[in-house]
């Protein structure tokens, strides 16, 4: 997060600096006629010593903002984290090789400044451009991570292949060699299939590039349940345990055999919504600690219904349920207040609601159980 934060500024500064300067080296090699001398060294060495200078001032263009940002929050990057980096990096070799093609058949004073302004633009308004695919590809990652999210290899593709196909079909037009016709119909082709591949493996993404979730440190404690909160908030982790292991208690006293192995902290899920199972509660450990909640937080994770749209009927009375056998009625009322759906200002409802579940409660702890359950069930059989 901290790396991507850093880098979203330079991205198109960087390329286009990469590829403006590489054009002029080109074109100053061109006009001292470098290329016209005894081939003591290849083209590729020359072009190489030309612009090691371009590269390492790009790299310090987006090495420099990022080392800052980690010494602002006094922390140390990840071979993850720092991927962003390592594909903006790469990306600027193949804007200078682009660069340097251009500048050897464009006079450096018309290349120089079109590379900047074109390169610049393609990159920096790519966000703001429709379709998608196109930001997804432009060789920068638009948006912040959220705590949890690592960019994925999935993500890095798309801008390899659209950059690097055009960086390799440049190249091949300023390469020396007999074969003129081979070199062009490679280079076209090459330039046709990489933005093709990448346009077909980025044009259902929408907006948002897929990024890879629970990219954080865990700690967990105990075992039955196990409970898991990220290292740099683990700090309430005894005191979250003992409250889930109360929680559970009350379930288990109800009559609910049916008691997560893990209750895991959604926090490491980032801006993506998983949902518990069976065996593993998904709970917002970290937000609810801070908030003094985490009973109540656990409880509604035992309330788990298979749609969308529950059934407000239903939903209510297995929730009122659940929060009363655990101690959390009043949290649980004081919740759907501040709610303030007009299905819970009707007070017929909310004591019809209230009437059935009293009536559960006077029945068998396994009664019970089983009238949950119905109740969850048909929450989205109704919904």
């Amino acid at each position: 997060m901290i790396v991507s934060d850093a880098l979203t500024p330079m991205y198109a500064f960087a390329y286009a600096t990469a590829s403006a300067l590489a054009a002029t080296e080109s074109g100053r090699l061109t006009a001292a006629k470098v290329w016209q001398l005894a081939p003591v060294r290849s083209r590729l060495a020359i072009a190489s010593q030309a612009l090691l200078p371009v590269i390492c001032l790009s790299w310090l263009m987006l090495t420099l903002p990022v080392t800052i940002a980690l010494l602002q929050e006094g922390v140390f990057p990840t071979a993850v984290s720092i991927r962003p980096l390592e594909l903006a990096l790469i990306l600027t070799i193949a804007h200078a090789a682009i660069g340097f093609g251009i500048g050897f058949r464009v006079p450096r004073q018309i290349a120089a400044p079109m590379m900047a302004v074109v390169t610049f633009i393609a990159v920096a308004f790519s966000v703001t451009t429709e379709p998608f695919w196109i930001r997804h590809a432009s060789g920068q990652f638009t948006g912040s991570l959220q705590f949890g999210e690592q960019i994925s290899y999935a993500s890095v593709w798309p801008h390899l292949l659209l950059t690097g196909s055009v960086a390799i079909a440049v190249a091949l037009m300023w390469l020396p060699s007999k074969w003129l016709i081979l070199r062009v119909v490679l280079a076209c082709a090459i330039s046709v299939v990489g933005p093709r591949v990448a346009q077909s493996l980025t044009e259902n993404w929408g907006p948002t590039a897929p990024v890879a979730i629970g990219a954080t440190p865990m700690k967990c404690l105990g075992r039955a349940p196990k409970v898991c909160m990220p290292s740099v908030t683990s700090e309430d982790l005894p005191e979250v345990r003992e409250k889930a292991k109360s929680v559970l208690s009350d379930f288990r006293s109800a009559g609910m055999r049916d008691i997560p192995v893990v209750i895991t902290d959604r926090l490491a899920d980032g801006r993506f919504y998983r949902p518990s199972t069976a065996h593993t509660w998904r709970v917002e450990l970290t937000a609810s600690a801070q908030r003094g909640d985490v009973r109540f937080a656990i409880m509604k994770a035992a309330v788990r219904f298979t749609c969308p749209r529950p059934d407000p009927t239903a939903s209510r009375a297995a929730g009122l349920w659940a929060a009363t056998v655990t101690g959390e009625r009043d949290a649980y009322e004081r919740k759907l207040k501040q709610r303030g759906e007009q299905f819970d200002r009707e007070e017929s409802r909310r004591d019809e609601i209230s009437s059935e579940v009293e009536d559960v409660l006077q029945k068998s702890p396994s009664g019970q159980v089983a009238w949950f359950k119905q109740r969850l069930t048909d929450a989205c059989d109704n919904g």
